[in-house]
Parts: structure tokens; C-alpha cells; sequence
């Protein structure tokens, strides 16, 4: 953020975001806040963080912008959530019915940036609220509660690759895992009630894995992940071990009541990237070794497919052509590998097991010629 401005327009959703971005803002120098608060989602102990507030039913998009228009804000901010489900359950003004009916598809993206183009024609931008909130999410390496198990961190890792795809599809931004079972996948009941389904499921004991994620390239303006003590409890009644965050785009509320209910709950709150699934290996080898010249073809065979690179090794037979290494795409949390890494006769490899995961390049195979 290059520069603060002296006024801001706040667009608040309910829980404890919207408070705790009031009083943020003002700390980092806005002198002027207007906010516009929804009845029966905002929380009113908004009113005395802001120098005015003006209250909207869901849906009078018209009240909402002049709101601020009348009031000199051409910027503003939204934070805070509304329930899903109320997305769905609202009166319309006119200005909102034909905002609607040009939208192809109505999720919470959509309609969102529907809302900024509305804003953006009266002079209104909706600028991202992150430069006020980057001190509240908790970046790679960030730790509550008990350690992982490798059971706990396998399944984190499942989760995270299975929330970033539903998370881009538009379905959802959580998911609940165990043993390697993915038991509940947020819709458009919100992660609460996904949490609590994913409870259910997980048996008696539970101890299950929440995971969640930000969308790929989301529009951070009204998009951002969001947990906080709250969450946490809902984790705790549903017999849930761990609560996994995507690690610098999600943000973490209440953080010294967190920490307390984490470790009265013996709770674990972790952060999770593709960056710290790639790096769990770190090899102890050159990694500029000359490609292997006698590989065994036999040896190869063994391999799952998924070590390949498709589709040039499924139509070839290995004896022909037996090496060909997997391009490096570390957003996704594949390992990069290359010729060093190749089996030779001389060191003989193994298929992957449950302690050596797929995605790490086997000890036995590295190495070899250096």
C-alpha cells in the first residue's frame, strides 16, 4: 500500500472481521471510516470504531452506494462474511434485480464483482483490504497444539490438493479428511456446517483434518479465507484434531483466544503451502549428474504410472525410451525430478510405500554415478 487514505468506506459483513479492520485502519492513519453494516449480519459493536454507519437490508444495492457517494468515499473495503445461504433469501431493490439478471452464473465471486462494477460506475473503487490485514494471517512454519503425526500430515497434504481443486471449480474453500478418506467437502452451507458434517463422519473417535484454502489467483477485495475462535470451538465439538490454514492467504481472528483453545482442547492449527509439500525432501546429492546409462528396464516396470510423464510413456515400451523425468510444477506440489534421480543397475530402487510418499524421490535411486 503506497498510501493511506484519509477516508474509507467499509462495507461490513458479520463476525468479528470487520471490527477488528476498524480498528486497524485507524491505527495505519485513516482519520475517516463510513461504514455500511447489513441488518442482521453485522455486528453493532461496529457503530463506535467508525465515524458513521448507515444500515441496509441484503439486496438495496442503491442504499449501499449512495451510502458512500453522499458521503465524498471513493474508496472502500469490504470484510466480514454474509451467510451463503442468504445470497439466496433476499429482497432485491431495482438496481440489484438488473445487476442479477446479467449474471450468467450467481455464486459469491460473481456477484461480489458485480457489486465492485455497480460501485466502480459511481465513482466508488473497491480496493483489496489486505494491506490493513496482512498481520493477521499466519504465514509458513506458524504452529499451535500438538504435533503432527505422519498419518495427520499426509492427510493435510491430501486435503490441501483436493480444497485447492474444489476451491476451483467455485464449490468451496474446505475439506475434511481422514486416514486418507476425504469425508466432507464445503458447498454452500459454509465451513461451519462443514466442519460439523465432516465431524459425523469421521466414527466415534473422530480426529479428523480440516483443510482450508484460498482459491487460485482470488480476488483478494472480497475473497479472503477467514477463521477465528469461533471456528476453532466448531473443530472442538466435532472431535477434529487438526485445523490446516493455506499459509499467508487466510486470516487467522482472534489469535490469543485461538491459542488458548488450542491447547485446552489439545487442538493443532497449523499452516500448509504447495511450497512446504515440495520441500519436505531435500537431497543430500548433486542434482547435476549425468543421465544414467543402464537403467534397468525391469526395475522401471515396477514403477507406478504416475512417476511417468504422460503421455509419452504410456504409448512407449520402457525398454526403448526408459527415462523420461516429470516437469517441474512445484504450484502443485509435484517434485521436480531430473536424470539424477534416475535408478540405475548399480543401485537398485523399490516401489513407493506409505513412509516414503509418492511425491519424494526414492534414497535408494539418488545418487547413483555421482
Amino acid at each position: 500500500m503506497n498510501s493511506t487514505p484519509d477516508s474509507l468506506g467499509l462495507i461490513a459483513g458479520n463476525r468479528s472481521l470487520p471490527l477488528l479492520f476498524a480498528r486497524q485502519a485507524r491505527s495505519m492513519g485513516v482519520k475517516r471510516l463510513v461504514a455500511v453494516a447489513v441488518h442482521g449480519e453485522t455486528d453493532p459493536a461496529l457503530a463506535p470504531l467508525v465515524d458513521d454507519i448507515v444500515w441496509v437490508n441484503l439486496g438495496q444495492l442503491s442504499k449501499l452506494i449512495g451510502a458512500f457517494t453522499e458521503r465524498g468515499i471513493s474508496q472502500c473495503v469490504m470484510a466480514g462474511q454474509i451467510a451463503p445461504k442468504n445470497l439466496f433469501d433476499f429482497r432485491p431493490d431495482l438496481r440489484a434485480m438488473a445487476m442479477l439478471l446479467k449474471l450468467r452464473e450467481r455464486n459469491a465471486h460473481t456477484i461480489f464483482a458485480a457489486i465492485a462494477d455497480e460501485l466502480k460506475k459511481e465513482g466508488v473503487e473497491l480496493i483489496d483490504s489486505t494491506p490493513w490485514l496482512k498481520p493477521l494471517m499466519p504465514s509458513h512454519g506458524f504452529h499451535l497444539g500438538p504435533k503432527l503425526s505422519d498419518g495427520q500430515q499426509a492427510d493435510v497434504r491430501l486435503g490441501f490438493r483436493v480444497a485447492k481443486e474444489v476451491s476451483r471449480l467455485e464449490i468451496g474453500q474446505t475439506v475434511v479428511v481422514k486416514n486418507g478418506t476425504v469425508l466432507a467437502v464445503e458447498g454452500l452451507e459454509g465451513t461451519d456446517q462443514c466442519l460439523a458434517r465432516g465431524g459425523e463422519l469421521a466414527g466415534r473417535e473422530g480426529r479428523a483434518v480440516a483443510v482450508k484454502v484460498a482459491k487460485e489467483n482470488h480476488d483478494t477485495r472480497f475473497d479472503i479465507p477467514c477463521i477465528g475462535a469461533k471456528t476453532l470451538e466448531i473443530c472442538a465439538g466435532a472431535r477434529l484434531a487438526v485445523l490446516a490454514l493455506e499459509a499467508g492467504n487466510t486470516l487467522l481472528l482472534d489469535q490469543e483466544e485461538v491459542k488458548q483453545l488450542a491447547a485446552a482442547k489439545n487442538a493443532a492449527v497449523t499452516t500448509v503451502s504447495s511450497i512446504s509439500r515440495v520441500t519436505d525432501y531435500k537431497p543430500t546429492t548433486s542434482l547435476t549428474c549425468s543421465p544414467p546409462t543402464n537403467c534397468s528396464a525391469l526395475c522401471l516396470r515396477n514403477w507406478p504410472r504416475r512417476f511417468w510423464s504422460t503421455p509419452i510413456n504410456r504409448k512407449r515400451n520402457f525398454t526403448k525410451r526408459p527415462w523420461q523425468p516429470l516437469p517441474r510444477r512445484a504450484e502443485s506440489g509435484r517434485f521436480s525430478w531430473n536424470d539424477s534421480h534416475a535408478p540405475s543397475a548399480t543401485s537398485p530402487c523399490s516401489p513407493p510405500s506409505p513412509a516414503r510418499p509418492w511425491n519424494s524421490p526414492p534414497a535408494a535411486c539418488c545418487g547413483a554415478g555421482c
